[in-house]
């Protein structure tokens, strides 16, 4: 499911082993990765 979707980046939300992870697209994902990365570990 698209959680946030702008022109350069795109946020999709998927549940895995019940946890809510949280996946990029776009030209700004490899910048937004790290963000993405430390907020699925929280969750």
């Amino acid at each position: 499911m698209r959680v946030y979707e702008k022109p350069m980046i795109k946020v999709n939300a998927e549940l895995e082993n019940g946890k809510v992870v949280l996946n990029t697209e776009g030209v700004f994902s490899t910048l937004a990765k790290p963000i993405i990365s430390r907020i699925n570990r929280i969750f």
